[in-house]
Formats: structure tokens, sequence, C-alpha cells
């Protein structure tokens, strides 16, 4: 078969395509990134090739969002505060723009299909918002510009014990049987992330295993699970994984030291204040979403001590960078 050239060089792909794009698909890929959420949802409706492009074109969603962050806020950039209200069954989205003027605020609300619940919504980042029902441990990401969202998964720690205790027959040092009592317990602890690099979201539990013989304390240990949601998958492929043992917090740390967390530039982090009564220094625990690791980033103890009541100190970010 004759492959056909052109004899007119191809123009710059600028990276809203997954394929080379040409001509009047340069022209509408170039448009269609400029256009608000609302509309865009209902030019999927013209025909199959823009339905696929807006729908399902990874790189064209990347530069939409891309643009979205630079051209829909005033000059110096914006925050968005999210309230949640079940029984209304509606969002609550505060932009506070920032500009040479002064300080503005728009306020929408949007609401979730009928078949949805809102449950605690716990964290919100790059336009999708993370949902967990706090009883269950179900979890479901929801997108509040096009309101589609992922079924409902149920935490993997939940689902292989139900009760969240247990007893089990160990052998100990003397080769007898003995009953251990295992109970995971919860402090909340769950957070929201992205990961630029393969532009994937994900939800991160934390659990501390505590295994007890007699009514003993015998160890503690903290157990984390990650759910991916990279817009991709099939429903049935949302599926929790947990972190090998080795990825997990170093042992002289637990999520009950936390006093504040933030999430900035690819990375999870918490604050843990210093208390020198216990020996505890002033340090700050981060969770790389990409490679699903953990470090500890060392604070001079000086920082947090000439904060005094009733003042609190907290993460912040500023410039993508996180601060104290």
């Amino acid at each position: 078969m004759k492959q056909y050239t052109s004899k007119f060089p191809p123009p710059p792909v600028t990276g809203c395509s997954s394929h080379p794009v040409m001509g009047n698909e340069l022209l509408l890929c170039e448009r269609l990134t400029r256009v608000p959420v609302k509309p865009l949802m209902r030019f999927k409706c013209v025909c199959k090739g823009w339905h696929s492009l807006i729908h399902t074109d990874r790189n064209f969603i990347d530069l939409r969002f891309a643009r979205s962050k630079t051209c829909n806020f005033a000059v110096g950039g914006g925050v968005s505060l999210f309230t949640s209200w079940p029984q209304l069954r509606v969002f609550s989205l505060t932009e506070i723009l920032l500009s040479e003027g002064g300080v503005t605020t728009v306020q929408r609300e949007i609401s979730v299909p009928g078949d949805f619940k809102i449950g605690l919504v716990f964290g919100a980042v790059n336009g999708l918002i993370s949902i967990i029902e706090p009883n269950t441990y179900f979890v479901s990401v929801f997108n509040p510009s096009t309101r589609q969202s992922t079924p409902w998964i149920k935490s993997m720690i939940k689902q292989q014990h139900e009760d969240l205790c247990e007893e089990i027959q160990v052998i100990d040092e003397d080769g007898n049987y003995v009953t251990h009592k295992i109970e995971y317990s919860h402090g909340r602890w769950f957070y929201f992330g992205y990961d630029p690099s393969a532009k994937e979201h994900k939800v991160v539990i934390i659990w501390i295993k505590h295994v007890f013989h007699r009514h003993k304390l015998l160890r503690s240990e903290t157990v984390c699970e990650v759910m991916t949601v990279d817009g991709r998958q099939h429903n049935n492929n949302l599926l929790w994984r947990r972190l090998d043992e080795k990825l997990s917090l170093p042992p002289a740390i637990t999520p009950y030291d936390f006093s504040s967390s933030l999430y900035t530039n690819g990375c999870i982090s918490w604050l843990r204040k210093a208390r020198p009564d216990f020996g505890r220094v002033s340090l700050v625990v981060e969770f790389n979403v990409g490679s699903e690791k953990f470090r500890v980033i060392s604070l001079p103890n000086y920082i947090i001590e000439e904060i005094r009541s009733p003042f609190g100190c907290q993460l912040i970010q500023i410039d993508g960078r996180l601060a104290v």
C-alpha cells in the first residue's frame, strides 16, 4: 500500500492530543481548551470526534486544566473553598479572587445526582472532591464540573476486618498456641493527593494495627492503603492496595502525632509538633503520591516554640511550596 505523504510540513504539536493534530483539528483543540466547563460538556454531543477529544483524550484534559488555572482567576490567582450540605444535596463552592483592585468572591452551588450519597468531604485537589462515609469506610471521588463520580469502593481493611477486631491463633517462642487479639483503630486519617507525573489522583487511608495478648499490648504498627483514580480505569478496576510495611511510617511516628495536613506539589504532608516532655521534636512527615513513599523533614524547634498560645501552627502553601 502506498504511504501518503504531505508536501506541507506539519504544524507544531502543542500536546493537546495523543496523535499529531493538523489543520482545523489543531484550531479546534486550541479553542476547546479555553471553553468553560459547562458548555464544554454540552459540546460532547456535537459528534463522536468531539466526544472522544473532550472525554477521553488525556493530553487535552491536562491542557484544559492547566489553562483553566491560569485563565479563570483574576491577576494573582485565587482560592476555592468547598462546603457540603448533605440535606440539600448540594456543594457550595466559593472562589476567592485576588486582583490588584482588592478581593472579590464568587459563590455557586453544585447539585449532585439523585443516586449519589454525600458523606464527609476530606479532600479537594485539582477540581476533584473525595468523599467518605465514616461509618462504613466507602470512598468515592466526585467531579463537580461534570457531576460524574466513581463507584463507592469500600476500604480493604474494612472488607477484611468488618468489625475491626478479631482473635487469631499463633505459635509463641515455646511452641505453644496462644491467642492474639488484633484491633484496627482509625482517627479519620484519610487523605487525597495527585501525582503530576502519572496524572493520577490517589486516596490514602492510614490505620493503626494493635496486637494484644491477655489485654497486654504487644506492638502497634501503621497500615496504609491506597486507591488510584486516573480517569481511564473501568469501575471494576478501582481497588485498594495495601502498601508494603517497609513503605509505612517510621516506627517512632504515629498519625496520633499529626496536628495538620496539606497537599502540595505532588506530596501530602503532615506537621508533628514538638513535645519536649515526651522527647518529641518538631518535624514534617511527607508522603510522595507518585512513589508512595514516606520521608521525614526535620524542623528547627525554635520555629514551633516561638508560636505561643492562643496561636497555633499549621502547614500552608505559598506559590506551590510548603511552609509553616
